[in-house]
């Protein structure tokens, strides 16, 4: 996906697995182009088996620091939930994310079901996701996080390469 304004900032946590996970895209380097350059943000994990707090701990670290300095009017939120497959990520892990997002743009946010592949999985995943929109508090609290080493070494990209340069 190639974003063509400074308007809009592209942040994505994926599995990657060095590209050879499909669709093969999404490296951190790959940060936009042209006018746009440095407003994608692209969290590429490495391997399978991350789970809440490396989501948590990548929204601490990297997310929220460059939401906050894009200052967003607006956050759309494309809710893919094969994460629980592919990853390691709980109804209560997407409930905290979607709380955090939430801080930005006056909570004027939109949410749109990407997909996935477990209909238990969607189900549970949403479900915490719009008690969060309407109000409710996520149940578990993850301010103490320790991610694993592979969501540490994937996060330690951001700090050694800066591919944040548009905003």
């Amino acid at each position: 996906m190639s974003i063509s304004t400074r308007n809009v900032l592209y942040i994505s946590l994926h599995r990657h697995e060095g590209g050879s996970f499909y669709p093969g895209t999404g490296g951190a380097c790959e940060v936009g182009k042209k006018y746009a350059k440095g407003f994608t943000v692209n969290i590429p994990w490495k391997c399978r088996d991350v789970g809440d707090n490396d989501y948590i701990f990548a929204f601490q670290t990297v997310v929220l620091p460059i939401a906050s300095q894009f200052d967003p009017d607006f956050t759309i939120v494309s809710a893919g939930f094969d994460a629980p497959r592919d990853c390691d990520v709980s109804p209560a892990g997407y409930a905290q994310m979607t709380a955090m997002l939430k801080t930005f743009s006056s909570g004027k946010m939109l949410v749109i079901l990407e997909g996935g592949s477990n209909l238990r999985w969607i189900s549970s995943s949403i479900s915490e996701v719009f008690k969060v929109l309407i109000g409710d508090c996520p149940r578990n609290n993850m301010d103490n996080v320790l991610p694993s080493k592979h969501a540490m070494e994937t996060i330690e990209m951001f700090s050694n390469n800066k591919p944040i340069s548009g905003i």
